[in-house]
């Protein structure tokens, strides 16, 4: 697969304008439709893994995908898996089972950082993301310039 992921191209270019951003969202939304639809969760949806194409916008990297129904587990009981700064509150807690809203609020996360360049948390450390993702009071407000497409 050829082009940059979403990560290295907001950092080089900056911001996407918000009816790209729009777009974008349509696009992952429905692609994530389709992985949720085959009974998955991605588990780690970050801008690092889409990759930006001439063909469209790509999500990559499952290695971190788990079934929804499944009773077996991958993981430990209040194991965390996932990359904080796109983390559902819920699955930084380690709630178990995890559902398709985790990848649902990774998609938000990840169009805040499309459309801002940050992230909706912001930390030096993992530990403090994580301190932050599971203390609802410490969200980013979107800048008023882009509020209309943050109002999600």
């Amino acid at each position: 697969m050829d082009g940059p992921d979403l990560a290295g191209h907001v950092k080089t270019h900056g911001p996407l304008p918000s009816v790209l951003t729009a777009a974008l969202g349509a696009i992952l939304a429905e692609a994530l439709s389709g992985v949720h639809a085959q009974g998955l969760l991605h588990r780690d949806l970050k801008p690092a893994n889409v990759l930006l194409g001439p063909n469209g916008p790509k999500i990559i990297d499952f290695g971190l995908a788990a079934f929804t129904e499944s009773t077996i587990s991958l993981t430990l009981p209040h194991q965390v898996v996932g990359t904080p700064i796109c983390m559902a509150p819920e699955q930084a807690a380690g709630v178990k089972p995890l559902t398709a809203a985790v990848d649902v609020y990774a998609l938000g996360a990840l169009l805040l950082f499309a459309v801002t360049g940050h992230y909706p948390h912001d930390a030096a450390t993992p530990y403090m993301v994580f301190h932050l993702v599971t203390d609802p009071g410490t969200a980013r407000t979107c800048p008023a310039s882009r509020r209309n497409c943050c109002r999600c």
